[in-house]
């Protein structure tokens, strides 16, 4: 299993992501935070790794108002 962090471009600067890349992955869900918690919460993490094991590689991003830390 792959975990990859990178920058997407946002409307307002950078955006922090992670994408967890299975090998051979069948699908890719992305997963979008909550206003409570940002792209790497527990909770999240723990999805992208249960979904990994499955052979499900997930996207995870901070919306531009957590990265700003608004």
């Amino acid at each position: 299993m792959a975990l990859d962090s990178f920058k997407l471009d946002g409307p307002d600067g950078p955006l922090d992501a992670q994408i967890v890349h299975p090998p051979q992955a069948s699908a890719m869900l992305v997963l979008a935070h909550g206003a409570g918690a940002a792209f790497n919460h527990t909770t999240m993490i723990a999805i992208s790794e249960a979904m990994a094991a499955q052979g499900i590689a997930t996207l995870r991003f901070n919306f531009p108002y957590m990265q700003k830390a608004r």
